[in-house]
């Protein structure tokens, strides 16, 4: 609907630079009543055709479609055409039902193209409108540009050329520096004896020594990075646990990912050296059942493991503020921790956390800060994605005239931290005392918190079907690629 009122205004056409776009064919929004009882062969053709129509004023600069092509394997998945036919798709079976793409106005490239000669640069200083910023001064450099991961040692994060938003709150820039304050490293590579960089992870070498150790790992979506690396290269078992995903979209939480049968290497699907498990449970701060999913604490995951034993990654889309505020309050669970790897979310709402709807959104991040800042008493940070997510902002382009709206909570130089992954290491591994402080006691049967699993059973793999049962798959006369042979560019 949004798009057909777009489509409808030439003139507010004519304001948009870029368009991106995340495309749910067939779906119905539910605030539009317009879109209810019309026949689904009718919504697609109109919901194509608003697409089509926006090719008037933008030109395509790329969409999502080839990697997502790259990610379904249908062979595995429906190896005797037992998957339900999608709402649409192309004659080579690929489904374009949800994708994204990226969009730039045809005037740009036409006046790109043209006599720019004469024409005189108005300074952003004197296009900017809205309050004044005194912004600091350009410090520091990026010491890893290329590295598109997290990244060790404090991170660069250089003012714009001028103040991007419209307003500036002075509470927000509070919090902001505080949280860059909380999660700079002060730990050198000396001391971790050498880094390892992987995703949105900076591991200390120091702590990725013990093979007796195991992986937890909190939210996995359709596959989850995080356990595969330390299961292939660590050869450390791991433990995962997501409530949301379908099984029938995670060969993990199907129980179907080779798990500990042999090697992975050159394997480009999920694969599993090193036994894994998997449940279908997320994390909150207790034990409890919302809306019907069921969740754990990290202390019931944590009860039968000893002093620096286990590595932890969370990344449960808001849900982590409490079992963090839990973490703070017991001093036995954080000493059983190597390494805390998270990714946060400053302001969100999710709904393990609906029992704070009631604090001012002020509260609720000022609440979240002291969560962070108070990690530092038994853990020290070894990198974080913000100067990789700072190196990919580009305010002096999508905010010259200041008219982007204040995030909920930036730093005084208007960098957002809002959401970025950071990574702990336990502070235990420089006290030789460690160990003798924080002796590991088991609990007695009934002192036990953990729940029992919702585990599914293995499922059985498909036998391959003959190829002689196959039938040919009609490629069509399209002029594009879909549904002939054609070699990914960017793999």
């Amino acid at each position: 609907t949004i798009l057909e009122q777009l489509l409808a205004d030439d003139e507010l056409q004519g304001k948009i630079r870029t368009l991106d776009v995340d495309y749910h064919m067939a779906n119905r929004a539910s605030f539009d009543d317009s879109w209810q009882d019309i026949p689904e062969q009718e919504l697609l053709e109109r919901q194509v055709k608003v697409v089509e129509g926006l090719r008037r004023h933008f030109k395509v600069a790329g969409s999502t479609i080839e990697v997502y092509r790259q990610g379904w394997h249908p062979e595995q998945d429906c190896p005797e055409q037992l998957c339900g036919e999608p709402p649409v798709y192309v004659d080579g079976g690929y489904s374009p039902q949800r994708f994204a793409a990226s969009y730039v106005n045809k005037e740009l490239l036409t006046a790109s193209s043209g006599d720019d000669e004469g024409e005189e640069e108005v300074p952003l200083e004197e296009e900017s409108t809205g309050v004044v910023v005194e912004l600091p001064p350009n410090n520091c450099e990026y010491a890893m540009p290329n590295q598109v991961s997290s990244r060790p040692g404090p991170p660069c994060l250089p003012p714009p050329e001028v103040w991007p938003y419209k307003t500036n709150t002075p509470w927000r820039a509070k919090m902001g520096d505080r949280i860059v304050r909380s999660v700079t490293p002060d730990i050198t590579e000396e001391e971790c004896e050498g880094w390892h960089l992987f995703g949105d992870q900076t591991w200390c070498n120091k702590a990725m020594t013990d093979e007796t150790s195991i992986g937890l790992s909190f939210g996995i979506e359709e596959r989850d990075l995080y356990s595969e690396y330390l299961s292939n290269y660590y050869h450390l078992k791991t433990k995962l646990f997501d409530c949301f995903i379908e099984p029938e979209k995670s060969p993990p939480i199907a129980n179907t990912a080779p798990n500990g049968e042999g090697s992975c290497e050159g394997v480009s699907e999920h694969c599993y050296e090193t036994p894994y498990e998997s449940f279908r449970i997320c994390l909150a701060n207790e034990e409890t059942e919302i809306d019907g999913r069921q969740y754990t604490t990290l202390s019931a995951q944590l009860a039968d493991r000893g002093p620096l034993s286990t590595h932890v990654k969370i990344d449960v889309e808001g849900s982590e503020w409490s079992v963090l505020e839990a973490l703070l309050e017991s001093e036995e669970d954080q000493a059983k921790i190597r390494t805390l790897d998270m990714e946060i979310h400053y302001g969100f709402r999710a709904a393990s956390e609906a029992h704070l709807n009631h604090l001012s959104e002020k509260d609720r991040i000022e609440r979240e800060v002291k969560i962070i800042e108070g990690l530092s008493k038994n853990f020290r940070v070894t990198g974080s994605t913000l100067e990789v997510y700072r190196q990919g902002w580009y305010p002096q382009q999508d905010c010259p005239q200041q008219q982007c709206h204040e995030p909920v909570v930036h730093t005084s130089a208007g960098f957002s931290p809002q959401m970025f992954a950071v990574s702990f290491v336990n502070k235990g591994f420089w006290d030789p005392n460690f160990k003798a402080k924080h002796p590991f006691v088991p609990r007695a049967p009934g002192q036990s918190r953990r729940p029992t699993p919702t585990r599914l059973p293995p499922v059985p793999r498909p036998a391959p079907r003959p190829a002689a049962l196959s039938p040919a798959v009609p490629t069509g006369d399209l002029p594009y690629p879909f549904g002939k042979p054609c070699t990914y560019k960017y793999r």
